[in-house]
């Protein structure tokens, strides 16, 4: 089954480079103090490998010049957030562990995302002013990837905010009315008690190579306390997919339970409004869902459902060889 467009899920954002940007800019304040909430949080649900595929370790390469030291050891690659998933896009549906890899290691990206933002706002000034980066549109180095300005805020004692805006000027810079196309916000109340949520439109971040069928927003809400971790995030696609709305991965990481009993538990789903092949006849809509369960070293089970997938057996369409059109049902677990 020949699944190619379901690959495209991550935004083209360089975030090694981003990360580069913003403390370029903030020169002599990257050594100004701030409020610890940053030192304290990682989003990082560690997953273990087997769920994720494993970081990509491709183009290694040393960064020697990024502070905080942690900040430099998650983008110590040319891909500083990237996770194998799956190795052929063709695997997706053909189990449910291959699914689970795909959502779960969406999911991990976008955790080491977060960190990466939280790492560098305690490098920034809390202000809430908006700040330039050294992407300026005009120069000939402009890179549509990069944000061109940045913001972080200490809404209250507990809660920091952080937004990148993208693609403007400087002579037209973003004001606070404008919105970010990158936003992280969390909420420590008390220590290990963490809320926050991280929200990206790509509105305005490289609308010129850009794919038709990439997704157009994201939201990932996360809870942490002392006896778990809890992450839920939503992938939005745009009307020129011609397959799906979007997907959804739901994760819970039990803190209270011994490394080898059930540690993870994950559910996923991936919204469909078409057939991956059309069929004539067939008017029902996919529908996909995963359930995976595992321990803190990673082994577990899986279960996958795609119900109502359409099948056309054409095998020849010069000689009119022509099995059909199937509708079928699959668990895998």
């Amino acid at each position: 089954m020949n699944v190619t467009l379901i690959n495209n899920t991550r935004f083209s954002i360089p975030l090694l480079l981003a990360g580069c940007s913003l403390l370029a800019a903030c020169g002599e304040t990257a050594s100004t103090p701030t409020d610890s909430v940053a030192q304290r949080l990682s989003v990082d649900l560690e997953f273990p490998d087997s769920m994720t595929g494993g970081r990509v370790i491709s183009n290694l390469k040393q960064v020697n010049t990024l502070q905080p030291s942690s900040l430099a050891s998650k983008a110590s690659t040319g891909e500083p957030c990237a996770f194998i998933g799956l190795e052929n896009e063709q695997e997706l549906l053909t189990n449910g562990y291959h699914t689970t890899r795909f959502l779960v290691s969406t999911m991990a990206t976008w955790t080491c995302i977060a960190d990466i933002l939280i790492d560098i706002a305690d490098v920034v000034v809390h202000d809430g002013s908006i700040i330039e980066t050294d992407n300026d549109t005009q120069a000939a180095n402009y890179d549509a990837d990069e944000p061109t300005h940045y913001s972080v805020t200490n809404d209250n004692d507990t809660q920091t905010s952080i937004r990148l805006y993208y693609a403007f000027d400087r002579a037209n810079p973003p004001t606070h009315q404008d919105k970010a196309q990158f936003y992280i916000s969390w909420n420590e109340s008390s220590p290990g008690t963490i809320e926050g949520r991280l929200i990206i439109d790509s509105g305005n971040i490289n609308i010129n190579t850009r794919k038709p069928d990439d997704p157009v927003k994201m939201r990932m809400d996360f809870n942490f306390n002392q006896d778990s971790k809890h992450a839920d995030m939503f992938l939005q696609f745009d009307d020129n997919n011609p397959w799906a709305n979007g997907m959804r991965i739901d994760i819970d990481k039990d803190l209270t339970v011994n490394l080898l009993d059930r540690v993870y538990t994950a559910r996923g789903m991936i919204n469909m409004k078409g057939q991956f092949f059309e069929a004539s006849g067939i008017s029902e809509i996919p529908d996909i869902k995963v359930f995976t369960v595992a321990d803190g070293l990673g082994n577990g089970a899986s279960i996958g459902e795609v119900q109502n997938m359409s099948l056309p057996l054409e095998l020849n369409h010069n000689q009119n060889n022509y099995l059909g059109d199937y509708l079928f049902t699959k668990q895998d677990v």
